[in-house]
């Protein structure tokens, strides 16, 4: 019989991705989803949907039953530091502590590549917070670390697509960081490879794209797969993200994703993909050519 997989953010950008790839290979997907969602993008797939909320484990617990692996890509990465706290850290240990009595034996864990133990960050805190207790779980677990993840409907590149798109000039934080983008359907790629190689488990995995770029060197890369040409504007970063933040809580449109206010280099380092999982990640032009003529 097929292995059931248990799986959280399953109508986020990249469980989208992973949930047909999953059941192409033949496992069997039992999808967390919120009373809320919008289950669209689930349907047809053979995802079999579990409603509930990972915040109150009674809601899931017995869904778990029958899986032996969980696939927890849920989190958030907005909202005030105890909403960044209550979903990311304590559902995830919710979540990990129901699932051995459900009999499930290992989980994969989507965290983040700035996760770190400094409370004056909240999502960072929060991220590292949730690794803490998928590593104290009892779980065989891996923890994938990834760097900005790029693809249709991603909100970093999109953003930036439709301000190269509409306004007359590309608005962008002044910044030095480093990304190193990765695209969905490498990610997509790592996940599997992971839940069939026994040597990933245990550890906790840096992955990135082939190529160390600014957010202008990735502004420009649009703009010349688009056939654009527009000045750029550097801006404060931070007055910059109070300003939209503000903006989009009035219900304004933005052009504008979090990751374009990261105020720490958002690095796996040269070759992580290839080290981890062994193929060699698919390139941000190649990526963004994809986009533009979907």
């Amino acid at each position: 019989m097929a292995e059931r997989v248990f799986l959280t953010g399953g109508t986020g950008l990249l469980g989208r991705n992973l949930i047909p790839a999953l059941i192409a290979r033949g496992y069997r997907v039992r999808a967390l989803v919120r009373p809320s969602s919008d289950l669209k993008g689930l349907e047809g797939l053979g995802c079999e949907p579990a409603v509930g909320d990972l915040r109150c484990p009674a809601t899931f617990a017995g869904a778990l039953a029958g899986a032996r692996s969980l696939i927890h890509l849920a989190s958030t990465v907005e909202g005030s530091r105890e909403e960044l706290l209550q979903t990311n850290w304590r559902g995830t240990a919710g979540l990990v502590r129901a699932a051995p009595a459900a009999g499930v034996e290992r989980i994969l864990h989507l965290s983040s590549l700035g996760a770190r133990p400094e409370p004056r960050f909240p999502y960072a805190y929060s991220a590292w917070l949730a690794e803490e207790e998928v590593r104290k779980s009892g779980l065989r677990y891996v923890i994938f670390r990834p760097s900005i993840l790029v693809g249709p409907g991603d909100p970093f590149t999109t953003g930036l697509m439709r301000m190269a798109r509409s306004w007359p000039v590309m608005a962008l934080p002044r910044s030095r960081t480093l990304f190193q983008p990765l695209w969905l359907g490498d990610m997509v790629s790592c996940v599997l490879h992971a839940l069939e190689d026994e040597d990933l488990w245990g550890r906790t995995v840096a992955l990135g794209g082939p190529e160390i770029l600014t957010l202008e060197e990735i502004a420009r890369l649009i703009m010349g797969v688009l056939a654009i040409s527009k000045p750029i504007i550097r801006l404060p970063r931070r007055p910059l993200r109070a300003l939209f933040r503000s903006l989009r809580r009035l219900g304004f449109r933005l052009p504008y994703a979090e990751g374009h206010f990261i105020g720490a280099d958002n690095l796996a380092g040269p070759g992580a993909v290839e080290a981890a999982c062994g193929f060699f990640p698919r390139a941000l032009a190649e990526v963004l050519q994809l986009q533009s003529e979907a």
